[in-house]
């Protein structure tokens, strides 16, 4: 699945496409955006990849080099759960975050994902495997993006 989306989330055109692969295989996307009036650098394409109705990928493409964007603040949600194995943290956001890094106890916490953008309208989970305190967690986390460095 793809979405040309603007700086504000709203879905401007997309598509889904159905394909069955064998393990180890490749296969060739052909472009396909249709004539819809957008400026490029206000606009991204959003695109997931999915196997039996989950998501194994999410990502971003830019249309331009990031500094050609006017990014604004993301307003970031965070909720943070303990499951019996660790931590989940779910990352949402009003805009696209591009670029979100994490940090929480001083750097020492493992995530399993660290470096990732935040598509408005799509949850990001993130796992900490750890025996990381929750208490410590949620007192501590940080979350930094392209927009706080800019």
């Amino acid at each position: 699945e793809w979405k040309l989306m603007d700086m504000d989330g709203n879905a401007l055109c997309g598509n889904e496409m159905v394909s069955q692969l064998n393990p180890l295989s490749a296969m060739k996307l052909e472009k396909q955006i249709p004539d819809v009036e957008y400026k490029k650098d206000n606009c991204y394409v959003s695109y997931s990849l999915s196997v039996d109705g989950a998501a194994v990928t999410d990502r971003v493409l830019m249309l331009y080099e990031n500094k050609r964007y006017d990014f604004r603040k993301p307003d970031i949600k965070t909720q943070i759960d303990k499951d019996g194995n660790g931590i989940y943290i779910t990352l949402s956001s009003d805009c696209l975050a591009r670029y979100v890094k994490l940090s929480a106890n001083d750097n020492n916490t493992l995530f399993d994902d660290n470096f990732f953008d935040i598509v408005p309208g799509r949850e990001k989970k993130v796992y900490i495997s750890d025996n990381t305190d929750i208490d410590i967690i949620k007192n501590t986390l940080n979350v930094m993006t392209l927009y706080d460095v800019l």
